[in-house]
C-alpha cells in the first residue's frame, strides 16, 4: 500500500498530466488510502465520509439514468 501511495505522491507533485490509456482524463489509477495514523475515530469519520458520498453518486446516476430511460 504504501508504494501505491507513494506513486499516487510523485505523480500528484509532477507537472506531468498522467492517465491511464483507457481512464478518464487526470485519473492516476491510484487512489488516495484513508489515513491510518490518526486513531481509529478519525479513520472511521473519514470512512463514514466516503461511504455517504458513494451512495449519494450511486442514487443520482441510479436517478439520472431512470430519467433517461423514459
Amino acid at each position: 500500500m504504501m508504494a501505491l501511495v507513494g506513486i499516487r505522491a510523485t505523480i500528484d507533485k509532477s507537472e506531468i498530466m498522467w492517465s491511464w490509456v483507457y481512464a478518464q482524463k487526470g485519473d492516476t489509477g491510484f487512489p488516495k488510502f484513508v489515513p491510518m495514523g490518526f486513531g481509529v475515530d478519525f479513520t472511521r469519520k473519514l470512512e463514514q465520509l466516503i461511504d455517504r458520498e458513494v451512495i449519494r453518486f450511486a442514487r443520482t446516476a441510479e436517478s439520472q439514468s431512470k430519467r433517461r430511460s423514459k
